[in-house]
């Protein structure tokens, strides 16, 4: 549903969740943070930072944000 640049691809967390395991990852954390746009007028930023971070405490909501941050571990 995402209108995506050609370069860009949409992940979900259970793709990456995945992924990761495969690869031998452990300790896997995905969160879905920043509602903030590339091309927000400045005067925007700071309310869509303050609703951003309301948003991202809502289910659905958290799923349709710009970034995914990811933390794991590996061990050799």
């Amino acid at each position: 549903m995402a209108k995506l640049e050609p370069g860009e691809k949409a992940f979900t967390k259970k793709y990456i969740r995945n992924r990761l395991i495969h690869a031998g990852f452990h300790d896997i954390k995905i969160e879905y943070k920043d509602f903030l746009i590339p091309g927000t007028p400045s005067f925007l930023v700071k309310p869509v930072i303050f609703f951003g971070n309301v948003m991202e405490r809502i289910p659905l909501l958290r799923n349709i944000t710009q970034s995914i941050f990811i933390s794991a571990s590996y061990n050799e």
